[in-house]
């Protein structure tokens, strides 16, 4: 650990001779037993960002999902009760932290993917180098597993985007996690004390409903752990639904949609709706109703992770 932190925090090279084209950074998620999601997220953004770019912080985890992250920066921490304002001072701390040392801090749950639109950027570095604002929001996808018209479960060793194709963009999961400014973020990281710029340039992929046996069986999971008083007095809602909520939740995911003629996802017309929200109401709120109809994933994203 000791020796993953100093490579984590070498110091940055001089103003004069680091490249502008080429700014440095450090992505990192907080994990407990994500199972699969979390060897997802390091080969997806090690394909991104480099190995060396990442960093796992891992909460305990007892389910052997981080054991073999060879090259990856890795940060243990003991087991608590789970407490979501606890986590979020945590977070936030820790990217305060990494801009003394980095020119880029990102942050994303581990079911969380970074895409930028592949037809322009070939990966997050040339994105970077070409978008220099202080706090950027990706627009957000949300994906949805329809049972009866796809496989039962996600394929390891195949893209989660082709064995899913339905989805629908979410002001809640477009999140200014690209930060070059130390931020705020409020639990969840949904929203920030920072201004921050909207862009379909850049998408981020939310997957934790894109298999219906696995969040099923993570939600058993997450009913059973402990949690502060806190929490359960401000948080604890959706993560200890029962299964009932759980399905009334993928069903409200696709009423009334005309999934026999649904469009492609436009990302482009999300971005207006998305900024004109933020100009509307304090930060610190959010409006997590705000949603496009569900559709079908755009062929120029299939296999992009």
């Amino acid at each position: 650990m000791i020796r993953s932190l100093i490579n984590l925090l070498k110091p940055k090279k001089s103003v004069e001779s680091r490249s502008a084209n080429r700014p440095s950074v450090i992505m990192f998620t907080m994990v407990y037993n994500h199972g699969p999601f979390v060897q997802r997220w390091v080969n997806h953004h090690h394909r991104q960002l480099g190995r060396e770019c990442l960093l796992v912080v891992d909460h305990g985890s007892t389910d052997g999902s981080t054991n073999d992250l060879k090259g990856i920066n890795r940060l243990n921490i003991p087991r608590s009760d789970l407490d979501e304002g606890q986590r979020a001072d945590f977070i936030n701390d820790l990217q305060k932290t990494l801009l003394h040392y980095h020119d880029v801090v990102i942050y994303s749950d581990c079911d969380e993917f970074l895409i930028p639109d592949p037809r322009k950027y070939r990966d997050l570095h040339e994105f970077l180098a070409a978008h220099s604002q202080d706090v950027i929001r990706p627009i957000g996808i949300q994906m949805s597993h329809l049972r009866d018209r796809e496989s039962s479960t996600l394929l390891a060793t195949k893209p989660i985007l082709g064995q899913r194709k339905f989805g629908f963009m979410m002001k809640a999961f477009s999140k200014p996690l690209v930060t070059r400014v130390p931020v705020t973020w409020y639990p969840g990281c949904h929203d920030c004390s920072v201004a921050s710029a909207v862009t379909d340039d850049l998408l981020l992929i939310h997957a934790n409903y894109a298999d219906y046996a696995l969040i099923i069986k993570r939600q058993a999971m997450m009913r059973e752990i402990a949690y502060s008083e806190r929490h359960l007095a401000h948080w604890s809602h959706h993560q200890r639904a029962s299964d009932a909520e759980i399905d009334g939740l993928f069903q409200s995911f696709i009423n009334g949609a005309n999934l026999d003629a649904p469009r492609p996802l436009n990302p482009s017309e999300f971005v207006g709706i998305v900024s004109e929200d933020l100009q509307s109401h304090d930060l610190s709120e959010n409006n997590r109703d705000i949603r496009s109809p569900i559709g079908t994933i755009p062929d120029w994203l299939i296999g992009a992770v």
